[in-house]
């Protein structure tokens, strides 16, 4: 049996979920007709890609026979239904993103491009437009990729070498396809070549100020509510990121941090909301 075959025989809430994941999802409707469970190894090597990986530190599990069966016995019996949920989601934006580009990809390229969304997910601040993004960088991407062959030694006319090198490099890595190294440093050049199209400001971890940051704003303002100029109870007080934390504000940035009463700090957001929208 080849591994597709050898992990499906195992039984258990992982494989029922990359089951259920490959038969349901319409990601698997562009890769034409399955061969000896092959869509289902890839259902399988995403969910344990997602389950496994440690986006902060871009640590990612190999996907050997061996390290997908630890998955399935690791998870037999229950599976987060928030990072199903997440993981649900990152399929989505394949879909929606890549559109009719997902025939002519390889399944090295699908496993590269979730780990791409999912770490933008993960750790990006202001993803609202990720999809418009995803699509336009991955048409660059993949024409440039496939400008040449893996055994070409001198860069076509369309590229500089620099650019051939970076590229090249990536194709090395695809070959390797299942080693943690690879998938780190195949998402390293992607990060990369991203980057030039569209910024990757992290997101700030914390989200929330705590009780001394709050307690310099309240003393800094002399007790006033910014918003309107009155008097603040500090235990009921909330402090607003003037840079929106999902756009990459830092909690830790007091310069841009303001108190607030509650009932401000909903018309404030309900203001912004509405100015951003006009734009």
């Amino acid at each position: 049996m080849n591994k597709a075959e050898k992990i499906n025989a195992y039984r258990g809430e992982f494989k029922n979920t990359f089951r259920e994941i490959r038969e349901t999802h319409k990601l698997f409707n562009y890769f034409g007709k399955e061969k000896r469970f092959r869509f289902r190894q890839l259902a399988a090597e995403l969910l344990l890609l997602e389950l496994e990986g440690d986006f902060n530190n871009k640590i990612f599990p190999p996907l050997d026979l061996k390290t997908l069966i630890f998955g399935i016995k690791k998870y037999e019996k229950k599976i987060s239904k928030n990072k199903l949920r997440f993981f649900n989601g990152n399929l989505d934006y394949i879909v929606e993103s890549l559109n009719m580009l997902l025939g002519a990809f390889k399944m090295r390229d699908i496993i590269s491009f979730y780990l791409l969304i999912s770490y933008l997910r993960h750790k990006r601040a202001g993803n609202q437009n990720l999809k418009n993004e995803l699509a336009a960088f991955a048409k660059d991407f993949m024409q440039k990729l496939n400008l040449f062959s893996i055994y070409d030694t001198k860069p076509p006319k369309e590229m500089n070498r620099k650019e051939f090198l970076l590229y090249k490099s990536y194709k090395h890595e695809s070959k390797i396809m299942t080693t943690a190294n690879s998938f780190r440093n195949r998402l390293d050049i992607m990060l990369k070549e991203f980057e030039k199209q569209n910024p990757i400001i992290i997101r700030d971890k914390k989200r929330l100020h705590d009780i001394e940051q709050k307690r310099m704003l309240y003393f800094r303002q002399k007790g006033m509510c910014t918003e309107c100029n009155k008097s603040l109870d500090f235990t009921r007080a909330e402090a607003h990121h003037e840079i929106a934390h999902s756009a990459g504000g830092k909690t830790d940035d007091l310069s841009h941090s303001q108190l607030v009463h509650s009932r401000c700090h909903k018309r404030l957001e309900k203001r912004l909301k509405k100015i951003k929208l006009l734009q």
